[in-house]
């Protein structure tokens, strides 16, 4: 049960190691693992579609899961794409310009078939300077915000709350910034910032059929790469190897601008830790790395790395403040965490702002990171995900 997440990468990216016996010797549990695990990070036809071309076949349980999945993500992504065109026209026509960020653009532009990469909502990148006018723009037509926006501090995040399309079909994501803070270099500048992309705007690519703004393949691959490492140490799903994967061999990425951006925002060990992984899991990429490669080596077990992907998600928590403890940023973490404006704690629950109750939580949710702290403590990930966040923490 252990080395599920190994054998499940395996499944994934390369079937060629796998054998049949390997899978019908799989028990009930390890099956319905196999599936819930799936269903939680959205790679049933990914799956699919290895296990069709390895020539393998799967218990009906799982079988009969990935059939199903496969059928949702292509109505999943006919609804995405119909809410992208409506939005684009209606933004559009108020003059706000806007940039379509990760699975909107991948799906589309990078994946043989969109549906493979299945999308939980629609990410969109605007200014700052037009929040209130896209949010009332959008409540105007239809669309829902989960909490009352008013109260919101928009100056404390870098995205909104969601916001429901109508007939709630679609969850819309307004960013007004790509990346959060670089942790050791709080003054950086964002080089994804949304005042670049302002200033040119008429550069950016329009090479999707559906006539939208989206970053270059080079922007784009550092935006991944940097939000797999940074932003989430891996734990954010596998369908990170196969978006860069299947990026990288577009071969349109300016690979010595890419390692430049890197060494500017402090993120080369990051993303060096990312596309290693990739070259690892997923064959055929042409990888250009820096001549700076060898002066950050490592000793972190790759494919341990890449299974934090599928991690738990309950513990996710517990393991954020054992990796800031780990790097002696605890205690800020820990207020942030803790000491959250009203707003952000109501959407995090899922109550009113203006409700009672909600100041039940703020007992409960010191509570619940305790308890989620204590349980990662034999966590064979916990342990792997703390030398990851310790190795890029440190000074170069």
């Amino acid at each position: 049960m252990d080395q599920l997440p190994l054998f499940l990468l395996d499944l994934l990216f390369r079937p060629e190691n796998v054998r049949q016996l390997q899978i019908d010797n799989l028990n009930e549990e390890e099956v319905s693992l196999l599936t819930r695990t799936c269903a939680q990070h959205r790679i049933g036809p990914l799956l699919s579609e290895s296990i069709k071309k390895a020539n393998l076949s799967v218990p009906d349980t799982l079988s009969d899961y990935l059939a199903k999945a496969n059928k949702k993500s292509i109505q999943r992504y006919l609804a995405i794409q119909s809410e992208l065109i409506a939005i684009n026209k209606l933004f559009s026509e108020n003059e706000i310009p806007l940039v379509v960020l990760k699975g909107a653009v991948i799906s589309s532009d990078v994946y043989p078939s969109p549906h493979l990469r299945p999308m939980r909502d629609l990410d969109v990148l605007i200014e700052r300077k037009d929040t209130k006018k896209a949010v009332q723009l959008l409540k105007d037509n239809g669309y829902t915000p989960e909490i009352n926006l008013d109260v919101f501090d928009l100056d404390a995040t870098k995205d909104f709350p969601n916001i429901y399309s109508p007939h709630r079909r679609c969850i819309i994501e307004l960013h007004i910034q790509v990346l959060d803070s670089h942790p050791k270099r709080p003054d950086l500048l964002d080089v994804l910032d949304c005042k670049e992309f302002a200033k040119s705007a008429s550069d950016i690519l329009k090479h999707s059929k559906y006539n939208y703004h989206h970053f270059s393949d080079t922007i784009m691959l550092l935006h991944l790469a940097i939000h797999a490492s940074y932003s989430h140490t891996f734990n954010c799903g596998p369908l990170f190897i196969s978006d860069i994967g299947m990026l990288i061999q577009r071969n349109e990425v300016n690979w010595p601008r890419f390692w430049e951006l890197c060494e500017e925002g402090q993120w080369t060990k990051g993303c060096l830790i990312t596309l290693q992984i990739v070259e690892l899991y997923w064959s055929n990429v042409t990888i250009d790395w820096p001549t700076s490669q060898d002066s950050f080596t490592h000793n972190l077990n790759l494919s341990s790395i890449a299974a934090l992907s599928l991690q738990n998600l309950e513990y996710k928590e517990g393991i954020g403040l054992r990796k800031n403890i780990a790097t002696q940023h605890w205690f800020i973490y820990a207020l942030k965490k803790l000491i959250i404006p009203k707003a952000n704690l109501a959407r995090a629950y899922n109550i009113e702002v203006t409700s009672w109750k909600l100041y039940l939580f703020y007992i409960i949710r010191p509570f619940n990171r305790l308890m989620s702290f204590f349980r990662t403590k034999n966590d064979p990930d916990t342990k792997t995900s703390v030398q990851v966040h310790t190795y890029l923490e440190s000074k170069d």
